[in-house]
């Protein structure tokens, strides 16, 4: 045994001079500390990092001990249970203590792990760290009355409220019952717990005391109901388990005496049946660059919240119109007002008769009416539209003319649709000022239905930029998740009900809006099918993009706007000038007062133009001052144009005779296939003028310009 300091925690401390050096703890370079003070010595080793090498050290130093003396050690254990704490005596010899063990069991102690440096920091309990851990004792027989046996039942009825529970409360408080830790575990237990995940068998794998089992249809395509709850536990949404604590869960169902518990292994079994059995929404896109990005499908994400009563009771599919304040998405003007009643839901079912737009319908006072939306308002359904009324000529009786002026009835008003009125008109009508056809030809929609109701569901989409590390260096992804805007504020922006669209670290924010632009196109066209619980029927959504919400550097570049560093510098508007006209007074004023409105076909004129001068300018600087005097730069398109104008320089470098209109055709001849691809922001592609992408987005409060997007 090698002599130590009288005082323990100057062990590892040197004298150096008039300084002190520890001579145990190193710098993140694995360098020596710095000599010091004898006040700032004192100060490190009361420090937790010092304290911590300090207790491996001495375990290290007591191992060598005991190597080298081969002396048996026995343990003794004193639980004080009011202080909850634990004493550690070695002794050469043992030494009764009072215990609730069998008299014939003898602990054996094992040498402390030091992989993993785990610490108990309770001040209520004191660990000496150069004492070995026991193993458990062996469990107690089976009949001792000490030690009730419990056992939880997967065959007991099913409460749906359980599964409600999950995904209504975020918060949940974890009460342990003492009587289930009344009975100890076995030796193997922990062993097969803390074995190396990639050399130990799954736990989970050796069947438990009942887990012989055959498969029940009714739950298909899960083997069992224990297979369905196991499963449903592990992939709840917001509470992810890692592996080693999905073994822990079941090896401890096991031990407990717990009937059918599954395997790991039978789960990944049955994983890969339901996904065989329901489909993988992920979808791969490629950009025209060759970048690869992959997106979740918006399908799977309504049909969820369709099939899941807990959401779809929150759901609203029509706008209200209200009095004088505004607290939902479904209050806003652009769905109040109509300016995309094409994306709003086409149909309504009233009194066991479905209405849908654009088809004539009865009044009750035997007048026509085309509803073009349907609303609520005052707690009732209304229908906006059109009243028809009898050529003032009478020279044909079939013949009608359209009100110009929007009306609101109430579905009240209503007698009957244009399927019940056909046998009243039976060579039809005709509408002065349209096609001459058929008007009480039903709605196209109403046959694609099928009699299966049609609910439309906005979505609000995010993009912004995140970081990929855990660190603080950053490493940048571009995400996309959406909201579905068909839910209360106090619903839709919880935990659950942000959807995660996708992400990718190589394309563009524009290239990926692209693919989600073609995900909801298609699935809106045509339509997803979906459970709906609340009703217990089959229905028809049709999902689209409401708005997209964003910061102010990610909104320019969705508008394709050169952002504030510009002469005109609003997304929504052509508000600004020369930084000259701007100080002056009268420009200043201008700041404040809404201009022309930007709008997707301008736009798009404006970077054909910068297209063009890419193709015939010869000046370098000719591109940039045209951005910033417009206030548009695409960055889908900008790196197509930076790729022309440096292939000019080439042709010009390599052939200085050459004329400008050859460089010219030779240009066009070069990028002749760049057309076929995405050549600029998709956005602004969209076919609902309304929809511009400009005035899709939040503008932010105290912004100088006061256009707001509105007309």
């Amino acid at each position: 045994m090698e002599n130590r300091p009288v005082d323990p925690d100057m062990e590892f401390i040197a004298r150096d001079g008039p300084h002190y050096r520890c001579t145990l703890c190193r710098t993140h370079r694995n360098e020596a500390l710095e000599p010091m003070r004898h006040s700032k010595m004192l100060h490190h080793i009361q420090g937790k990092l010092h304290k911590d090498r300090t207790a491996r050290e001495r375990v290290k130093n007591r191992e060598l001990e005991l190597a080298q003396g081969s002396q048996i050690v026995s343990i003794d254990v004193i639980v004080n249970p009011p202080a909850l704490n634990i004493f550690y005596q070695i002794q050469l010899a043992p030494a009764p203590v009072p215990t609730l063990l069998p008299a014939e069991y003898t602990a054996t102690v094992l040498p402390p792990d030091t992989s993993d440096q785990l610490y108990c920091e309770s001040d209520t309990m004191s660990l000496d760290p150069m004492v070995g851990t026991p193993l458990p004792p062996p469990p107690p027989p089976l009949d001792d009355p000490r030690f009730p046996t419990l056992e939880y039942q997967y065959n007991e009825v099913f409460s749906r409220e359980f599964i409600g529970d999950i995904f209504e409360h975020e918060h949940h408080d974890y009460t342990l019952y003492p009587d289930i830790f009344s009975v100890p575990p076995s030796a193997g237990f922990f062993d097969a717990l803390l074995a190396d995940e990639s050399t130990s068998a799954p736990a989970g794998d050796v069947p438990g005391p009942n887990s012989s089992r055959s498969s029940n249809p009714d739950w298909a395509p899960y083997p069992d109901r224990a297979h369905f709850l196991t499963h449903s536990l592990f992939n709840t949404p917001h509470v992810r388990f890692s592996v080693a604590q999905q073994k822990a869960i079941l090896d401890w169902a096991n031990e407990m005496g717990t009937p059918d518990v599954p395997s790991l292994h039978s789960l990944s079994k049955c994983e890969e049946k339901v996904k065989d059995a329901f489909g993988d929404s992920t979808r791969m896109y490629r950009t025209h660059t060759g970048n690869v990005y992959y997106l979740n499908s918006v399908d799977a994400m309504v049909q969820q919240d369709f099939s899941n009563p807990h959401i779809r009771e929150h759901l609203q599919f029509y706008p209200e119109d209200v009095d004088n304040f505004s607290a939902e998405i479904w209050h806003g003007e652009k769905l109040v007002q109509g300016h995309n009643r094409k994306q709003l839901t086409p149909m309504v079912t009233y009194d066991s008769k479905t209405y849908f737009i654009d088809e004539v319908c009865e009044l009750t006072d035997h007048s026509l009416f085309i509803p073009d939306m349907f609303l609520r308002r005052s707690g009732d359904m209304w229908a906006r539209g059109h009243l028809l009324g009898q050529d003032a000529l009478g020279l044909n009786s079939n013949s009608y003319v359209k009100n110009p002026e929007r009306i609101l009835k109430p579905l009240s008003e209503f007698r009957g649709t244009c399927l019940d009125i056909q046998p009243t008109y039976p060579n039809g009508i005709e509408i002065e000022g349209s096609e001459p056809q058929n008007a009480l030809l039903p709605n196209p929609l109403r046959a694609q239905s099928n009699g299966r109701p049609i609910y439309s569901v906005p979505f609000i989409v995010f993009v912004d930029d995140v970081s990929g590390n855990k660190s603080k260096q950053w490493n940048k992804h571009w995400c996309s998740y959406l909201s579905d805007a068909s839910l209360p504020r106090t619903q839709f922006n919880r935990r659950f009900n942000t959807r995660f669209m996708g992400t990718t670290q190589h394309a563009s924010p524009l290239e990926m809006l692209h693919g989600i632009n073609d995900n909801f196109s298609e699935a809106f066209d045509k339509m997803v099918v979906a459970w709906d619980s609340l009703e217990n029927c089959e229905v028809l959504i049709r999902p689209y993009m409401l708005f997209f919400a964003a910061d102010n550097p990610m909104q320019a570049e969705e508008c394709s706007s050169t952002g504030l560093r510009s002469n005109v510098f609003c997304r929504t508007c052509k508000t600004g000038g020369s930084q000259e006209h701007k100080l002056s007074d009268e420009g200043y004023s201008e700041l404040f007062q809404a201009h022309e409105l930007r709008t997707a076909k301008d736009t798009i004129e404006n970077i054909h133009q910068q297209f063009e001068i890419a193709f015939t300018s010869t000046a370098v600087n000719t591109l940039t001052t045209f951005q910033r005097n417009t206030g548009v730069k695409d960055s889908i398109a900008q790196p197509i144009l930076e790729r022309i104008i440096k292939r000019r320089q080439e042709i010009q470098k390599s052939n200085p005779g050459i004329s400008m209109p050859e460089v010219t055709s030779q240009l066009r001849h070069e990028f002749a296939g760049i057309s076929d691809g995405l050549i600029m922001n998709p956005l602004l592609s969209i076919d609902d003028p309304p929809y511009f992408i400009a005035r899709n987005g939040q503008v932010p409060l105290g912004s100088s310009c006061k256009c707001n997007g509105r007309e």
